[in-house]
This record gives C-alpha cells, sequence and structure tokens, in this order.
C-alpha cells in the first residue's frame, strides 16, 4: 500500500518536490518555493487522490484516506527545520482529531512548536506530514 501512495505522490508532485517515508505509515512531502497557501492546495490535491483511488495488496482492493499536516516557512515564524516538523505534526494531529481525512494548515495562534537547535531553512519549504 505504502508503494502505491508512493507512486501516487511521485504523479502528483513536481520534479523539485521531495516525497519521504518519515516512519510507520507517516511520509513528509517537501516542496521548496511554495507558500503556506499553495502548499495546502497542494495537500488538498493528494488527499482527494489518495481517497479516490484505488490499492491493490494480496489480491485484494482498498481504498484509503489521509490526513495532512501542513508547515510553511517563513509565514509561521518558524526558525528551525525540527520546529517545522513539529508544526506539520501538531497540524497532522489536528486533521486527526476532526475526524480524519482532512488537511490542517499550521496556525502559529495554536501553539508554537519548541525549537531544538537546528539551522533556520534558507528556501520556502512545506512539510506535509
Amino acid at each position: 500500500m505504502l508503494k502505491g501512495v508512493a507512486a501516487l505522490l511521485k504523479g502528483c508532485l513536481r520534479s523539485a518536490d521531495v516525497a519521504a517515508r518519515y516512519g510507520g505509515d507517516e511520509i513528509a512531502v517537501i516542496l521548496p518555493e511554495t507558500n503556506k497557501s499553495k502548499a495546502s492546495e497542494v495537500a488538498e490535491k493528494l488527499r482527494r487522490q489518495v481517497e479516490k483511488s484505488s490499492f491493490e495488496w494480496e489480491g485484494n482492493s482498498f481504498s484509503l484516506t489521509c490526513s495532512i499536516g501542513v508547515a510553511a516557512v517563513p509565514e509561521t515564524n518558524i526558525d528551525h527545520w525540527n520546529e517545522l516538523l513539529d508544526s506539520a505534526d501538531k497540524s497532522l494531529y489536528r486533521a486527526k482529531g476532526k475526524g480524519r481525512n482532512h488537511v490542517i494548515a499550521f496556525n502559529p495562534g495554536q501553539g508554537r512548536a519548541v525549537s531544538r537547535g537546528a539551522q533556520p531553512p534558507r528556501r520556502r519549504v512545506l512539510a506535509v506530514h
């Protein structure tokens, strides 16, 4: 199923974008030079694509849904890579809490991620997590 989702992502993303398995069933997507508004549009497009796709495993057909958390720099005043990932993660869990199969963009008013001292990103980056 992960291979199917990976193929779907590859077909939906630009050549400059990166999708990587982050652990378990989580996938991080990095969209260079993309602001939060556009990143949220891309995330919604990905969510719809997953929802309408059928996946095969051991001769059985399955449908999936996904929840997506979006965070971007510099719009949300994120200073470090770990904050970017933590912010996307917080948004992901808010999306899951909303009933799953949603896209939620990080809002700094909902709590700021804790800095862990990593170097700040130099380009606009999205983490869809």
